[in-house]
């Protein structure tokens, strides 16, 4: 698996390059704001490119876990401000 600045830098067009950014900035922002190591997500998006990634999650028939667990967080973080 490269760096997250060579992770940055794959893409074969501008579009595809910003929204692989996009995607590895997902990884960024769970790990820094969840404490989220979503590691196969970011190995997934080293191998495949962040369009490539996103295609296998969205029409994969099973939900991944790395996801449930994210969406566990946002609804607990949710509900935190909810209840505040």
């Amino acid at each position: 698996m490269g760096s997250l600045a060579d992770l940055e830098e794959a893409g074969s067009n501008e579009t595809e390059r910003r929204f692989h950014r996009a995607m590895v900035e997902i990884y960024q922002t769970a790990m820094r704001d969840l404490g989220y190591n979503a590691t196969r997500f970011i190995q997934m998006v080293s191998e495949r490119g962040g369009l490539g990634t996103a295609r296998q999650l969205l029409w994969s028939d099973q939900i991944s876990d790395g996801f449930e667990t994210l969406r566990s967080h946002v609804a607990l973080t949710l509900l935190g401000k909810h209840m505040s």
